[in-house]
């Protein structure tokens, strides 16, 4: 039977892994985001619209795979988390 410290501490862990996933999609989707934007503002035209769509579609595009990477495993982690150890 496990400790009492030792379940703590992967309970511990386990809150930083989730703090740390949460900011990761909050961020990458702060990228795409920002992709975005500049995806509307180069589509709309413009003197330096060719320079936009050379820095928007990329930031959209890896953004939005981060974001969705990041969401999976912090569904992943949040599965885990709800479902109870196995009783010995």
């Amino acid at each position: 039977m496990p400790s009492s410290e030792s379940a703590s501490n992967t309970r511990f862990w386990r809150l930083v892994a989730m703090l740390l996933l949460i900011l990761a999609v909050c961020g990458f989707g702060a990228v795409t985001l920002c992709g975005g934007v500049f995806t509307a503002v180069a589509a709309s035209g413009g003197e330096y619209a060719g320079g936009i769509w050379i820095i928007s579609l990329p930031s959209l595009l890896i953004g939005g795979w981060l974001l969705f990477i990041c969401a999976r495993q912090l569904r992943r982690v949040w599965r885990t988390m709800e479902t109870p150890p196995p009783e010995a």
